[in-house]
């Protein structure tokens, strides 16, 4: 069972450190994403 996609935390005070969050976040997703992506084209879904 994958765990569940969670929201963003974004807890930086200046505007550029709550952008550097968003990047990694958006980053940390697009990771999530590909990974399932690639085991539903392989037919690797088995609940």
């Amino acid at each position: 069972m994958t765990e569940p996609i969670r929201y963003p935390s974004i807890t930086g005070t200046s505007h550029q450190q709550q952008l550097t969050e968003i990047k990694n976040y958006l980053y940390q997703l697009a990771d999530q994403l590909n990974y399932i992506l690639t085991r539903l084209e392989k037919g690797e879904n088995h609940g």
